[in-house]
């Protein structure tokens, strides 16, 4: 036991469990540090495997965690082993094994948890274990591992979980596997959630999870990934309600003085799903011009057939193809009935391609045909049935009124019925910003059917989406509050087995935690109806937890500025917004990729503006091809995003550099100069990392006007002792020779 001895004493190895985190800490010295021996080999470990088994009820989480873990240093250690826990949660029923010993183990407060973790800092000289400051941990006390030897440790123990109103959040630290000095060959949480009543918006803004229910009260969530540095913690909300439409509404509040972030998600009970599918109408618009000859033609007319095949029995529909004419099968809406289905797939069947492109009265017939069917009491027309119009094309307006602004305008004059409008761009001959204001204009989306796709595929897939609406027409309101700057601005229609995310700003009238409402109405089955939740709003709240909202509405929020752009064309006002927004958040696409270059002073606020002005310009301007197409697809991902910009983790698990905004592809390269650090960006420049709130300090000519702190040094310990939790984790990821500009108590603070 010699070398265990040793290892111990000049190497204390301390382990952050799935959530690992093995660090050598060095023996407190009574002498001067020249009496004692070199240090052996520093000791090394690594995650094989962790699973964590999750079983909630009555908001109370019985937790197993099993984790597999392999001395790789080539001689023997003792680890203490830490996991850290919500600084609240209310932990017992402890037992921990490992390779089936039973070891004794603690429940480690806030204050307690910090003072170790200050105090391994102080001797190890490692910034790393304060990102774990402000939470509380569990403590299993020192085990050895032998060289090359698995050992598998087993820790069980029961947590309340956090609630605010009627959302439970659920947590598991992973990401601090990342300390492992090899990849994490296999991840996997499993939380099967019992509700006192029907779950509702279940959701993670950290990873991606597969939930499956069971029932209205029961859901299993699964998170699995192979081969890894996790980067992000397993966070998951969801909402225990018996309404038939759930609601969930959780703000963030960072500035005292300011408007805060808000998150709304709406979600269809799954009891909506067991009764009869709400009547809606269905006009597939099909282009038949001589440019859809061939094999075009052929996936137009299947998908077609596959939309006739999956309406609902009290559906109405019709088809319209055009090119230079416009022909209708029935001329006007007919029931779903068998007979009127085989008529339609016969009409489909001797649809050819000839001919030229009229859009404009394509469009307008098929909303002509809406109008006039939904007067015919006799075909069931009804004032609160959903329409949706399929328009398909593949290239541009040859024939009628051509002027893109004039289509647009008469479709939406033309559109008394609010009839949501889906667009089908086939091929890289289509214009894609008229497309792409059509749709937006009227309530649904574009979809781009790229050369080598299959026309049905794309159709069948965005109709299977729609083909159950439950509730529609929606509009939300909280009492005593101002909702702006929401994104999507507008609430679309709701279908089965479906999720809305919204998020936006709201006023904040500085009175602290508010009991108010949140109501949502629309049309319910057929049905106006107005559903009622009660919220808290508390303008005081800045829990660390809810960042993400902030985060999220930026990146949506430059993403949709960005679309402006493209739609619209540019102005000073957008372009200012999108420099400071996507600065402020890191948001990168090709459009804001200055942030990642380390030369562009990011305090030169009019360079910047022209940077972006040049470079998205081209957004508006590029209406054809295979580009346009891909930023249009890009910007859609990222404005309907469900998470913010994920961090990536270098071959070491060590770097935590920014990605690119969803749906945007970025050189990792270009990304070296960006990091995420304790859920604040900064950025590289002339040899500093800069907070996003300090890019308006020229480092080269105004870093003397600050305080400057020796890592490491008395100074730097008292500082820390100042810090909030959230200020401590900046702290965290500074390595050797980094030098960081950060803000400590609202005050700018060099730190080398």
């Amino acid at each position: 036991m010699k070398n265990a001895r040793l290892a111990f004493l000049f190497g204390l190895l301390v382990a952050i469990t799935a959530q690992a985190q093995l660090i050598d800490v060095a023996p407190d010295h009574v002498g001067p540090p020249d009496r004692y021996p070199p240090s052996p080999t520093p000791v090394s470990w690594a995650v094989e495997s962790r699973f964590v088994d999750m079983q909630i009820r009555n908001q109370f989480a019985s937790v197993t965690v099993t984790e597999t873990l392999l001395n790789t240093c080539g001689r023997m250690f003792e680890a203490e082993y830490y996991m850290p826990i919500p600084a609240d949660a209310s932990v017992d029923q402890l037992t921990l094994t490992v390779n089936g010993q039973e070891l004794s183990g603690e429940i480690l407060s806030a204050d307690q948890a910090r003072a170790r973790y200050e105090d391994i800092v102080r001797r190890k000289r490692d910034p790393a274990l304060l990102e774990y400051a402000g939470l509380g941990c569990i403590r299993v006390k020192a085990f050895p591992l032998e060289p090359g030897k698995p050992a598998t440790l087993t820790m069980h123990y029961s947590m309340l979980c956090p609630k605010e109103g009627d959302v439970v959040e659920l947590q598991f630290p992973l990401a601090t596997a990342r300390h492992s000095s090899a990849p994490v060959k296999e991840v996997k949480v499993v939380a099967n959630i019992h509700g006192q009543s029907d779950l509702l918006n279940i959701y993670s803004p950290t990873v991606d999870i597969d939930t499956k229910y069971r029932g209205d009260r029961d859901a299993t969530v699964t998170y699995s990934t192979t081969n890894c540095y996790p980067a992000s913690d397993f966070v998951v909300y969801f909402t225990e309600d018996n309404s038939d439409i759930g609601a969930t509404f959780l703000t963030y509040f960072p500035d005292r003085d300011k408007d805060g972030f808000y998150m709304m998600l709406v979600s269809p009970n799954h009891r909506a799903s067991s009764g009869t599918p709400i009547a809606k109408d269905i006009l597939l618009v099909l282009d038949r011009s001589g440019s859809m000859g061939g094999e075009k033609i052929a996936q137009a007319r299947d998908a077609a057939r596959f939309v006739i095949n999956n309406l609902n029995s009290g559906d109405r529909f019709d088809i319209i193809t055009y090119n230079d004419g416009i022909e209708s099968c029935f001329s006007a809406l007919k029931s779903a009935t068998r007979t009127n289905r085989e008529m339609a797939l016969a009409d489909v069947d001797r649809v050819e391609a000839g001919g030229g492109t009229n859009i404009h009265d394509a469009l307008a017939v098929a909303m002509d045909e809406l109008v006039a069917s939904s007067q015919q009491a006799s075909l069931g027309a009804s004032a609160t049935r959903p329409a949706y119009v399929l328009f398909l094309t593949d290239g541009l307006p040859t024939v009628g009124i051509r002027d893109e602004q004039r289509i647009i305008d008469d479709t939406r004059e033309a559109n008394d019925l609010n009839a949501r409008l889906f667009c089908f761009g086939v091929g890289y001959d289509v214009n894609v910003r008229l497309l792409d204001n059509l749709s937006s204009e009227e309530g649904g989306k574009t979809a781009y059917v790229k050369p080598d796709e299959d026309i049905e595929a794309k159709v069948a897939s965005l109709y299977s989406k729609i083909k159950n609406p439950v509730m529609t027409g929606m509009q939300a309101v909280v009492g005593g509050f101002r909702l702006r700057d929401r994104l999507p601005d507008q609430l679309r229609d709701l279908f089965e087995n479906d999720q809305i995310v919204q998020v936006g700003r709201i006023s904040n009238d500085g009175d602290g935690n508010r009991s108010t409402s949140l109501k949502i109405s629309g049309t319910y089955l057929g049905d106006k109806e107005t559903f009622s939740y009660p919220v808290e709003v508390n303008t005081n709240n800045r829990r660390a937890s809810y960042k993400f909202i902030e985060k999220l509405w930026g990146q949506r929020r430059v993403a949709y500025l960005l679309n402006e752009v493209r739609l619209k064309g540019q102005n000073e006002e957008l372009v200012n917004e999108i420099v400071e927004l996507a600065t402020r958040y890191g948001i990168v696409t090709p459009y804001t990729s200055f942030l990642a270059d380390e030369n562009q002073r990011l305090s030169d606020a009019g360079a910047l503006r022209q940077d972006v002005s040049n470079k998205s310009r081209a957004l508006h301007d590029e209406i054809t091809g295979e580009a346009p197409q891909l930023t249009a697809q890009a910007l859609e991902v990222t404005i309907m995003a469900k998470k913010s910009p994920t961090v990536k983790l270098d071959v070491a698990g060590k770097a935590r550099r920014l990605s690119a905004a969803p749906g945007f592809a970025m050189d990792e390269k270009s990304m070296e100069s960006i990091q995420q650090i304790g859920g604040e960006t900064f950025y590289k420049r002339s040899g500093y990392w800069i907070q996003s709130t300090l890019t308006n300090i020229d480092v080269e000519k105004d870093l003397g006007k600050y305080a400057h702190v020796k890592r490491f040094s008395e100074d730097y310990f008292s500082l820390l002792n100042t810090c909030t939790a959230d200020e401590s984790a900046l702290l965290a990821g500074q390595s050797d020779g980094e030098k960081y500009l950060v803000s400590i108590g609202g005050k700018a603070v060099v730190i080398e």
